[in-house]
């Protein structure tokens, strides 16, 4: 059940924040749970979590820092909702079950696992959003 919500959050956001897929890029989420019984993959090719936030949070300057906001504060792109926890559940679940998670947007991740959470920036841009979820 539990994996089913975090799994459905990040696919919701995918629908929820991208109302205006680039014409060229595929629509919608993939996901994959053949890959690995333990594994689920899943992308989108929409705007990603900055471009969704700077509607409601003008001053965002980087994919890292709006990534960092999606994770750990209450704020939502989709304003003036009230809306803005899906993705702090999904960390607090992915650390309270001892799964494994890497989240990326743009060129910043988020790595979760048991002991907690960090953030960088990757080598590489993707437009969109992606996540590994592994869990034992």
């Amino acid at each position: 059940m539990l994996l089913g919500a975090v799994i459905g959050e990040i696919g919701f956001n995918t629908f929820d924040h991208n109302f205006s897929f680039s014409s060229s890029e595929k629509k919608g989420l993939y996901c994959d749970f053949e890959y690995d019984l333990n594994t689920i993959l899943m992308f989108d090719f929409g705007c990603g979590i900055k471009n969704s936030l700077s509607k409601v949070k003008k001053n965002i300057k980087s994919d890292f820092e709006a990534l960092k906001i999606a994770f750990t504060q209450i704020i939502s792109g989709r304003a003036p909702e009230q809306r803005g926890n899906g993705l702090k559940f999904v960390l607090n679940s992915v650390v309270e079950n001892q799964w494994n998670m890497y989240f990326q947007s743009g060129d910043a991740y988020c790595i979760i696992d048991k002991s907690g959470y960090s953030f960088g920036n990757a080598m590489q841009n993707y437009n969109g959003c992606f996540c590994i979820l592994k869990r034992k």
